[in-house]
Protein backbone atom coordinates (compact mmCIF):
# COMPACT_ATOMS: atom_id res chain seq x y z
CA UNK A 1 0.00 0.00 0.00
CA UNK A 2 1.09 3.35 -0.54
CA UNK A 3 1.24 5.52 2.06
CA UNK A 4 3.20 8.50 1.45
CA UNK A 5 0.30 11.42 0.59
CA UNK A 6 0.52 14.51 2.06
CA UNK A 7 -1.34 15.32 5.62
CA UNK A 8 -3.70 18.13 6.14
CA UNK A 9 -0.71 20.18 7.93
CA UNK A 10 1.47 19.88 4.89
CA UNK A 11 -1.35 20.91 2.34
CA UNK A 12 -1.85 23.88 4.51
CA UNK A 13 1.85 24.60 4.85
CA UNK A 14 2.14 24.85 0.88
CA UNK A 15 -0.99 27.01 0.54
CA UNK A 16 1.27 29.79 3.58
CA UNK A 17 4.58 29.05 2.08
CA UNK A 18 3.33 29.35 -1.75
CA UNK A 19 1.22 32.95 -0.20
CA UNK A 20 4.75 33.92 1.48
CA UNK A 21 6.97 33.11 -1.64
CA UNK A 22 4.74 35.22 -4.11
CA UNK A 23 4.25 37.87 -2.38
CA UNK A 24 7.91 38.33 -0.79
CA UNK A 25 10.45 36.60 -3.44
CA UNK A 26 9.00 36.49 -6.56
CA UNK A 27 8.39 40.34 -6.72
CA UNK A 28 12.26 40.78 -5.72
CA UNK A 29 13.43 38.68 -9.37
CA UNK A 30 15.39 41.68 -10.42
CA UNK A 31 16.91 42.78 -7.64
CA UNK A 32 17.98 38.72 -7.15
CA UNK A 33 19.96 38.64 -10.78
CA UNK A 34 21.83 41.45 -9.53
CA UNK A 35 22.97 40.44 -6.32
CA UNK A 36 25.83 38.75 -5.33
CA UNK A 37 24.46 37.38 -2.36
CA UNK A 38 21.21 36.60 -0.84
CA UNK A 39 18.94 39.84 0.54
CA UNK A 40 19.00 40.30 4.36
CA UNK A 41 15.51 41.48 3.98
CA UNK A 42 14.85 37.90 2.66
CA UNK A 43 16.57 36.30 5.12
CA UNK A 44 14.71 38.20 7.95
CA UNK A 45 11.50 37.04 6.48
CA UNK A 46 12.60 33.49 5.74
CA UNK A 47 13.37 33.53 9.54
CA UNK A 48 9.92 35.12 10.25
CA UNK A 49 8.56 32.35 8.65
CA UNK A 50 10.34 30.16 10.42
CA UNK A 51 11.71 28.36 7.36
CA UNK A 52 15.07 28.19 8.14
CA UNK A 53 16.47 24.90 9.51
CA UNK A 54 13.21 23.70 9.39
CA UNK A 55 14.03 20.00 10.57
CA UNK A 56 15.61 21.10 14.23
CA UNK A 57 13.61 20.14 17.04
CA UNK A 58 11.29 22.42 19.06
CA UNK A 59 13.63 21.68 21.99
CA UNK A 60 16.06 23.64 20.23
CA UNK A 61 13.45 26.35 19.26
CA UNK A 62 13.14 25.04 15.78
CA UNK A 63 9.85 24.21 13.91
CA UNK A 64 10.39 20.52 13.88
CA UNK A 65 9.01 19.85 10.46
CA UNK A 66 9.65 16.26 8.75
CA UNK A 67 11.92 16.16 5.88
CA UNK A 68 8.79 15.71 4.07
CA UNK A 69 7.46 19.17 4.79
CA UNK A 70 10.78 20.59 4.24
CA UNK A 71 10.65 19.36 0.90
CA UNK A 72 7.27 21.07 0.29
CA UNK A 73 9.12 24.23 1.28
CA UNK A 74 12.14 23.52 -1.35
CA UNK A 75 9.69 23.28 -4.23
CA UNK A 76 7.50 26.16 -3.42
CA UNK A 77 10.98 28.86 -3.17
CA UNK A 78 12.12 26.79 -6.09
CA UNK A 79 8.77 27.66 -7.91
CA UNK A 80 9.08 31.54 -7.12
CA UNK A 81 12.88 32.38 -7.18
CA UNK A 82 14.27 32.67 -10.89
CA UNK A 83 17.64 32.74 -10.24
CA UNK A 84 17.45 29.35 -7.58
CA UNK A 85 19.67 30.91 -5.13
CA UNK A 86 17.24 31.33 -2.55
CA UNK A 87 16.60 27.35 -2.37
CA UNK A 88 20.30 26.99 -2.30
CA UNK A 89 20.38 29.27 1.16
CA UNK A 90 17.42 26.81 2.46
CA UNK A 91 18.58 23.90 1.62
CA UNK A 92 21.82 23.71 2.24
CA UNK A 93 20.69 25.28 5.87
CA UNK A 94 17.82 22.62 6.49
CA UNK A 95 20.12 19.31 5.50
CA UNK A 96 22.96 20.13 6.76
CA UNK A 97 21.56 21.48 10.61
CA UNK A 98 19.32 18.72 10.64
CA UNK A 99 22.59 16.00 9.97
CA UNK A 100 24.94 18.27 12.60
CA UNK A 101 22.06 17.52 15.65
CA UNK A 102 21.56 14.43 14.63
CA UNK A 103 25.09 13.13 15.00
CA UNK A 104 26.45 15.99 17.01
CA UNK A 105 27.45 15.97 20.71
CA UNK A 106 24.96 17.96 23.20
CA UNK A 107 27.25 21.20 23.50
CA UNK A 108 27.16 21.50 19.26
CA UNK A 109 23.44 21.61 19.81
CA UNK A 110 23.28 24.05 22.33
CA UNK A 111 26.32 26.16 21.87
CA UNK A 112 26.17 25.75 17.56
CA UNK A 113 22.54 24.92 16.74
CA UNK A 114 20.52 27.00 19.10
CA UNK A 115 21.42 30.26 17.30
CA UNK A 116 20.61 28.51 13.72
CA UNK A 117 16.95 27.01 14.77
CA UNK A 118 15.87 30.56 15.80
CA UNK A 119 17.45 31.67 12.44
CA UNK A 120 20.03 34.17 13.80
CA UNK A 121 23.07 31.87 11.89
CA UNK A 122 23.38 29.83 9.73
CA UNK A 123 24.60 26.48 8.33
CA UNK A 124 26.47 25.60 5.53
CA UNK A 125 28.47 22.60 3.81
CA UNK A 126 32.22 22.60 2.51
CA UNK A 127 33.47 19.25 1.67
CA UNK A 128 34.25 20.38 -1.81
CA UNK A 129 38.32 21.15 -2.27
CA UNK A 130 40.25 22.57 -5.38
CA UNK A 131 41.13 19.01 -6.36
CA UNK A 132 38.08 16.91 -4.43
CA UNK A 133 34.93 17.02 -5.73
CA UNK A 134 32.65 13.99 -6.01
CA UNK A 135 35.32 11.94 -4.87
CA UNK A 136 35.62 12.92 -1.15
CA UNK A 137 37.94 10.27 -0.23
CA UNK A 138 40.71 12.12 -1.51
CA UNK A 139 40.06 15.02 0.93
CA UNK A 140 43.25 16.88 2.00
CA UNK A 141 41.76 19.19 4.61
CA UNK A 142 44.08 17.64 8.04
CA UNK A 143 42.86 17.21 11.55
CA UNK A 144 45.33 16.70 14.78
CA UNK A 145 43.92 15.68 17.51
CA UNK A 146 45.28 17.69 20.50
CA UNK A 147 44.85 17.58 24.33
CA UNK A 148 41.22 19.30 24.32
CA UNK A 149 40.50 19.50 20.57
CA UNK A 150 41.98 19.55 17.22
CA UNK A 151 43.59 21.31 14.99
CA UNK A 152 42.32 21.81 11.21
CA UNK A 153 43.93 22.93 8.64
CA UNK A 154 43.38 23.16 4.43
CA UNK A 155 41.86 24.78 1.89
CA UNK A 156 37.63 24.90 0.39
CA UNK A 157 36.39 25.37 -3.01
CA UNK A 158 33.10 25.52 -4.62
CA UNK A 159 31.01 26.93 -1.56
CA UNK A 160 27.81 28.06 -1.16
CA UNK A 161 27.08 30.48 0.84
CA UNK A 162 30.82 32.21 2.12
CA UNK A 163 29.32 35.66 2.53
CA UNK A 164 25.78 35.38 3.62
CA UNK A 165 27.65 33.06 6.86
CA UNK A 166 30.13 35.78 6.75
CA UNK A 167 27.44 38.27 7.35
CA UNK A 168 25.13 36.59 9.08
CA UNK A 169 26.89 34.03 11.72
CA UNK A 170 27.39 30.74 11.64
CA UNK A 171 29.99 27.88 9.83
CA UNK A 172 30.37 25.22 8.04
CA UNK A 173 29.88 21.27 7.99
CA UNK A 174 33.58 19.91 6.85
CA UNK A 175 35.29 16.89 6.48
CA UNK A 176 39.02 16.52 7.31
CA UNK A 177 41.84 13.67 6.92
CA UNK A 178 41.83 12.53 11.09
CA UNK A 179 45.30 10.30 11.50
CA UNK A 180 44.77 9.76 14.80
CA UNK A 181 41.01 7.72 13.59
CA UNK A 182 42.14 6.50 11.21
CA UNK A 183 40.55 8.05 8.38
CA UNK A 184 37.90 11.02 7.63
CA UNK A 185 35.87 12.95 10.40
CA UNK A 186 33.30 15.52 10.23
CA UNK A 187 32.98 18.39 11.95
CA UNK A 188 31.43 21.63 12.19
CA UNK A 189 34.03 24.71 11.23
CA UNK A 190 33.22 28.32 13.26
CA UNK A 191 33.38 31.13 10.71
CA UNK A 192 36.30 33.27 11.04
CA UNK A 193 37.25 36.31 9.66
CA UNK A 194 40.97 34.84 9.80
CA UNK A 195 39.89 32.69 7.23
CA UNK A 196 41.30 33.87 3.12
CA UNK A 197 38.03 34.03 0.88
CA UNK A 198 38.00 34.38 -2.84
CA UNK A 199 34.50 34.77 -4.28
CA UNK A 200 33.47 32.83 -7.85
CA UNK A 201 31.14 33.72 -10.86
CA UNK A 202 28.94 30.79 -11.75
CA UNK A 203 26.68 31.28 -15.02
CA UNK A 204 23.86 31.13 -13.09
CA UNK A 205 22.23 31.75 -9.27
CA UNK A 206 24.05 34.71 -8.97
CA UNK A 207 21.86 35.82 -6.01
CA UNK A 208 23.59 33.03 -3.74
CA UNK A 209 27.56 33.60 -2.85
CA UNK A 210 30.06 31.27 -3.95
CA UNK A 211 33.60 30.54 -3.72
CA UNK A 212 36.20 29.34 -1.20
CA UNK A 213 38.43 29.77 1.59
CA UNK A 214 41.98 28.56 2.79
CA UNK A 215 41.44 27.60 6.41
CA UNK A 216 45.34 28.65 8.62
CA UNK A 217 45.71 26.39 11.40
CA UNK A 218 42.54 26.29 13.96
CA UNK A 219 41.53 25.12 16.74
CA UNK A 220 37.96 23.80 17.40
CA UNK A 221 37.14 22.01 20.56
CA UNK A 222 36.52 18.18 20.73
CA UNK A 223 33.02 18.83 20.80
CA UNK A 224 32.34 20.44 17.17
CA UNK A 225 33.15 16.74 15.75
CA UNK A 226 30.32 15.42 14.47
CA UNK A 227 29.75 11.81 14.45
CA UNK A 228 31.86 8.85 15.26
CA UNK A 229 36.16 10.29 14.61
CA UNK A 230 37.02 7.87 11.48
CA UNK A 231 33.74 8.00 10.07
CA UNK A 232 32.94 11.02 8.54
CA UNK A 233 33.11 9.49 4.84
CA UNK A 234 30.09 6.95 5.73
CA UNK A 235 28.21 9.55 7.47
CA UNK A 236 28.35 12.49 5.46
CA UNK A 237 26.22 10.85 2.58
CA UNK A 238 23.11 11.31 5.93
CA UNK A 239 22.95 14.74 4.60
CA UNK A 240 23.96 14.93 1.13
CA UNK A 241 21.14 12.42 0.99
CA UNK A 242 18.40 14.58 2.33
CA UNK A 243 20.08 17.90 0.62
CA UNK A 244 19.53 15.99 -3.03
CA UNK A 245 15.75 15.39 -2.06
CA UNK A 246 15.51 19.02 -1.44
CA UNK A 247 17.54 19.93 -4.96
CA UNK A 248 15.32 18.05 -6.81
CA UNK A 249 11.90 19.64 -5.69
CA UNK A 250 13.54 22.69 -6.29
CA UNK A 251 14.05 21.86 -9.27
CA UNK A 252 10.60 20.49 -9.88
CA UNK A 253 9.34 23.85 -8.42
CA UNK A 254 11.32 25.95 -11.08
CA UNK A 255 10.49 23.88 -14.41
CA UNK A 256 6.86 23.90 -12.54
CA UNK A 257 7.41 27.76 -12.82
CA UNK A 258 8.72 27.64 -16.54
CA UNK A 259 5.72 25.24 -17.34
CA UNK A 260 3.31 27.64 -16.31
CA UNK A 261 4.73 30.83 -18.08
CA UNK A 262 5.37 28.51 -21.63
CA UNK A 263 1.70 27.65 -21.29
CA UNK A 264 0.38 31.21 -20.79
CA UNK A 265 3.03 32.50 -24.18
CA UNK A 266 1.81 29.67 -25.82
CA UNK A 267 -1.80 30.60 -25.21
CA UNK A 268 -1.12 34.32 -26.12
CA UNK A 269 1.43 34.49 -28.99
CA UNK A 270 -0.12 33.77 -32.20
CA UNK A 271 1.76 32.33 -35.69
CA UNK A 272 0.20 32.14 -38.87
CA UNK A 273 -3.08 32.94 -37.60
CA UNK A 274 -3.31 31.06 -34.29
CA UNK A 275 -2.00 30.65 -31.07
CA UNK A 276 1.11 28.50 -30.71
CA UNK A 277 -1.02 26.79 -28.24
CA UNK A 278 -2.80 25.07 -31.46
CA UNK A 279 -0.16 23.29 -32.82
CA UNK A 280 0.01 19.83 -31.94
CA UNK A 281 3.99 19.45 -31.71
CA UNK A 282 4.18 21.69 -29.15
CA UNK A 283 0.98 19.97 -27.32
CA UNK A 284 3.17 16.92 -27.43
CA UNK A 285 6.22 18.32 -26.47
CA UNK A 286 4.31 20.50 -23.45
CA UNK A 287 2.71 16.97 -22.08
CA UNK A 288 6.01 15.01 -22.29
CA UNK A 289 7.80 17.70 -19.91
CA UNK A 290 4.88 17.99 -17.81
CA UNK A 291 4.54 14.23 -17.17
CA UNK A 292 8.51 14.07 -16.61
CA UNK A 293 8.86 16.64 -13.91
CA UNK A 294 5.53 14.80 -12.35
CA UNK A 295 7.34 11.81 -12.25
CA UNK A 296 10.35 13.61 -10.38
CA UNK A 297 8.00 14.98 -7.96
CA UNK A 298 6.83 11.89 -7.29
CA UNK A 299 10.33 10.06 -7.20
CA UNK A 300 11.83 13.02 -5.21
CA UNK A 301 8.76 13.19 -2.19
CA UNK A 302 8.83 9.10 -1.99
CA UNK A 303 12.56 9.51 -1.70
CA UNK A 304 11.84 12.14 1.52
CA UNK A 305 9.40 9.93 2.39
CA UNK A 306 11.43 6.94 2.48
CA UNK A 307 14.40 8.82 3.87
CA UNK A 308 11.90 9.84 7.16
CA UNK A 309 10.97 6.59 7.61
CA UNK A 310 14.71 5.50 8.06
CA UNK A 311 15.31 8.33 10.27
CA UNK A 312 12.23 7.21 12.41
CA UNK A 313 11.83 3.78 12.21
CA UNK A 314 14.12 1.55 10.16
CA UNK A 315 11.95 0.65 7.91
CA UNK A 316 14.08 0.78 4.94
CA UNK A 317 17.79 0.71 4.98
CA UNK A 318 20.34 3.09 4.77
CA UNK A 319 21.16 1.25 0.84
CA UNK A 320 17.43 1.33 -0.05
CA UNK A 321 17.16 5.21 0.75
CA UNK A 322 20.17 5.77 -0.82
CA UNK A 323 18.46 4.47 -4.62
CA UNK A 324 15.71 5.97 -4.47
CA UNK A 325 17.50 9.56 -3.72
CA UNK A 326 19.52 8.48 -6.24
CA UNK A 327 16.83 7.82 -8.66
CA UNK A 328 15.53 11.35 -8.08
CA UNK A 329 18.74 13.69 -7.63
CA UNK A 330 19.55 11.56 -11.14
CA UNK A 331 16.51 12.71 -13.03
CA UNK A 332 14.85 15.54 -11.85
CA UNK A 333 17.70 18.24 -12.46
CA UNK A 334 18.09 16.59 -16.07
CA UNK A 335 14.63 16.85 -16.80
CA UNK A 336 14.30 20.52 -15.35
CA UNK A 337 16.72 21.55 -17.40
CA UNK A 338 15.00 19.84 -20.32
CA UNK A 339 11.67 21.25 -19.17
CA UNK A 340 12.90 25.14 -18.67
CA UNK A 341 14.78 24.78 -22.10
CA UNK A 342 11.65 23.97 -24.30
CA UNK A 343 9.91 27.26 -22.29
CA UNK A 344 12.67 29.19 -23.48
CA UNK A 345 12.13 27.59 -26.92
CA UNK A 346 8.59 28.62 -27.20
CA UNK A 347 9.03 31.91 -26.13
CA UNK A 348 11.31 32.67 -29.08
CA UNK A 349 13.51 36.14 -29.21
CA UNK A 350 11.80 36.82 -25.83
CA UNK A 351 13.06 33.98 -24.30
CA UNK A 352 16.70 34.73 -24.78
CA UNK A 353 16.42 38.17 -23.57
CA UNK A 354 17.13 38.79 -19.48
CA UNK A 355 13.59 39.76 -19.40
CA UNK A 356 12.36 36.60 -19.87
CA UNK A 357 12.34 34.53 -15.96
CA UNK A 358 13.26 31.12 -17.80
CA UNK A 359 16.36 32.68 -19.13
CA UNK A 360 17.67 33.01 -15.62
CA UNK A 361 16.30 29.61 -14.18
CA UNK A 362 17.93 27.66 -17.08
CA UNK A 363 21.24 28.93 -16.24
CA UNK A 364 20.07 28.14 -12.30
CA UNK A 365 18.98 24.95 -13.05
CA UNK A 366 21.87 23.94 -14.78
CA UNK A 367 24.45 23.68 -11.50
CA UNK A 368 21.92 21.45 -10.35
CA UNK A 369 23.02 18.48 -12.20
CA UNK A 370 26.16 18.96 -10.27
CA UNK A 371 25.24 19.98 -6.41
CA UNK A 372 25.08 18.24 -3.71
CA UNK A 373 26.36 14.67 -6.10
CA UNK A 374 26.92 15.00 -9.82
CA UNK A 375 24.44 13.12 -12.17
CA UNK A 376 27.07 10.44 -13.01
CA UNK A 377 27.15 9.85 -9.34
CA UNK A 378 23.76 9.57 -8.61
CA UNK A 379 24.00 6.83 -12.06
CA UNK A 380 27.19 5.08 -10.05
CA UNK A 381 24.57 4.69 -6.81
CA UNK A 382 22.11 3.50 -8.51
CA UNK A 383 23.85 0.79 -10.40
CA UNK A 384 25.86 -0.82 -7.70
CA UNK A 385 22.88 -0.93 -6.32
CA UNK A 386 21.39 -3.05 -9.02
CA UNK A 387 24.70 -4.83 -9.82
CA UNK A 388 26.38 -4.98 -6.70
CA UNK A 389 29.84 -3.18 -6.12
CA UNK A 390 31.67 -6.32 -7.01
CA UNK A 391 29.94 -5.75 -10.64
CA UNK A 392 30.80 -1.67 -10.50
CA UNK A 393 34.42 -1.21 -8.94
CA UNK A 394 36.42 1.10 -11.41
Amino acid sequence: MVDYAFDGEQELLRSVVRQFCESEIAPRAALLAKSIEIPKPIIESLRGMGLLAPCLPPDLGGPGLDPVSAGIVAEEIGAADATLGIPVLYLVDASWSYFAWKHGSTKLREEVLRPVARGETLVGIATTEPDVGSDIAGTRMTMVRERDGYRVEGEKQYISMIREVDRHGGGFVCLGRDESAGGLTAFYLPWSPEFEVSYLEGMGRHSCSWGGFKVPATKIDASMVIGIPGQGMRIVHEGYEFARCLVALACVGAARRAERDGIEYLKARKAFGKPLAQFQALQFELAEHHAKIEAARQLAYRALWMFEQEQRSGRFSRLEVSQAVAEAKMLAPEWAFDAVNASVQWQGAYGYTKDCPEESILRAVRSYKLAEGSTEIMKLIVARRLLGKEHTKP
